[in-house]
């Protein structure tokens, strides 16, 4: 703000008293106007300068309520605060109804970095005005508040409604049709109270869904707990008790190099496919007398039988964990 009013004084030859300390979010046009004084012998001149700081002001304005925004959401997804009553204030102020039910919604733009690469701040901002504006268009809910919190991501506070998957889905086709860049979204759980908590908890749930998503789910773009539910498991285990469970596929895997398949797509395939052989001889271009000497194989080298529920579910557990490991390597 001072080196804009000192290019005016400058570029106009006039001297421009005020106390910058005026400029906030918080403080209108109307003040600002008496406390500043413009000296200059050309009314004509003081014109066209205050018109210019107060077209100026009025961005530098909006551009701190939007930080102001963005402050507030990070330290309400991050829990950064000690006084509620505080708190509830800068809500108010900002428009943010701190009783309406919400829960967070992450979206990761994977190749951001191809708009903002060698760029100034000012691209981002305007990256980022465009983004909110899709966001607000497609989501339909002016309860909803969308913030950028840093390096590729953005966060929505989303006000609980029905279909928000479809919505998401919706939003995402838009998403590329604009820029064409490659997204991940993970979407945290709804929790039966308003405020503060209800948010920072469904973030944390967001967090923890895009990264196992993105360490199991690889090929998935949207990520919820009814998708990564079953990751949980693995993921809140040790690298010890992870090791202890994949150490009995040891052999198989060998076998799979040796024999040169896949063999953990293929068995993934078959229990995915209800342990219907049919399909996974279509889905992996194998006969099924090939399938079926790689089942009594797996047998042979486990101890446990594939086709048999519970000993099949020991063995999916198993590759899921592999391959969760591999990608994340």
């Amino acid at each position: 703000m001072k080196e804009y009013f000192k290019t005016l004084e400058t570029i106009f030859n006039v001297k421009i008293d005020i106390d910058y300390n005026l400029f906030s979010e918080n403080c209108c046009m109307d003040i600002i106007k008496n406390a500043l004084t413009i000296k200059s012998d050309s009314e004509e001149t003081k014109e066209k300068v205050w018109s210019l700081i107060s077209v100026h002001c009025n961005s530098y304005k909006l551009q701190l309520e939007k930080q102001a925004k963005e402050n507030f959401i990070n330290d309400i997804i991050y829990l950064k605060f000690e006084n509620i009553d505080l708190m509830l204030n800068r809500s108010e102020l900002l428009g943010f109804d701190f009783y309406i039910d919400r829960h967070a919604i992450i979206i990761e733009i994977e190749d951001l970095y191809k708009i903002l690469k060698g760029q100034n701040e000012m691209i981002l901002q305007q990256f980022k005005e465009k983004f909110y504006k899709i966001v607000h268009e497609v989501l339909e809910n002016k309860n909803d508040i969308i913030s950028y919190i840093g390096n590729n991501r953005f966060v929505i506070c989303k006000a609980k409604e029905d279909n928000v998957e479809e919505k998401i889905k919706k939003l995402l086709d838009v998403l590329k049709d604009k820029w064409g860049l490659q997204y991940k979204i993970s979407i945290g759980d709804k929790y039966d109270m308003p405020g503060i908590e209800a948010v920072s908890y469904s973030f944390k749930d967001a967090e923890n869904y895009m990264l196992i998503g993105k360490k199991y789910l690889k090929d998935e773009i949207i990520y919820t707990y009814e998708k990564v539910g079953i990751y949980l498991m693995f993921f809140n285990l040790g690298k010890f008790e992870r090791q202890k469970i994949t150490k009995f596929i040891d052999g198989v895997i060998e076998y799979g190099e040796k024999n040169r398949i896949d063999i953990s797509e293929i068995i993934s395939n078959y229990f995915e496919n209800k342990f219907i052989a049919t399909k996974t001889t279509s889905d992996m271009n194998i006969t099924a007398a090939r399938l079926k000497e790689i089942l009594v194989d797996i047998k042979d080298m486990t101890n446990l039988d594939p086709n048999e529920f519970e000993d099949a579910v020991k063995i999916y557990v198993a590759f899921k964990i592999y391959n969760g490991e591999s990608r994340w390597k």
